[in-house]
């Protein structure tokens, strides 16, 4: 079943990317896109259906509470989970009015992103 699930990272770390993808594939995720940024992001949410989406809420061109806000725009019902670094409350307080239900503090470990990712998908 684990391998029939898409998840896209959209993070503008590749360390976090790299680490998600090798941590993930582990465990039985086969499909494991990876987006450096909002734009790409969006475009590919475009050919895709995801049945999640992890995204970092600190990025340069377009910030993860942006690059959410246009995929709930497309996508209303998608699954999302936020990736914070502490002192981001603000960030936290604005993607719970999007809905956002799940979260995962940087830095993780690869078990606190397998729970939260199971958590998210059921």
């Amino acid at each position: 079943m684990l391998d029939q699930i898409k998840i896209l990272i959209i993070d503008d770390s590749e360390i976090v990317h790299k680490m998600a993808q090798k941590t993930l594939n582990m465990v039985g995720f086969k499909q494991v896109d990876y987006a450096p940024g909002g734009k790409a992001a969006l475009e590919m949410i475009n050919n895709t259906d995801y049945n999640l989406i992890s995204c970092d809420i600190t990025m340069p061109e377009m910030d993860g509470i942006e690059t959410v806000t246009k995929i709930l725009e497309k996508k209303p019902d998608q699954k999302i989970i936020m990736l914070t670094a502490m002192g981001q409350a603000d960030y936290v307080i604005k993607s719970k009015e999007l809905g956002i239900k799940h979260y995962l503090l940087k830095p993780f470990t690869p078990e606190q992103l397998i729970k939260t990712i199971k958590e998210a998908l059921e």
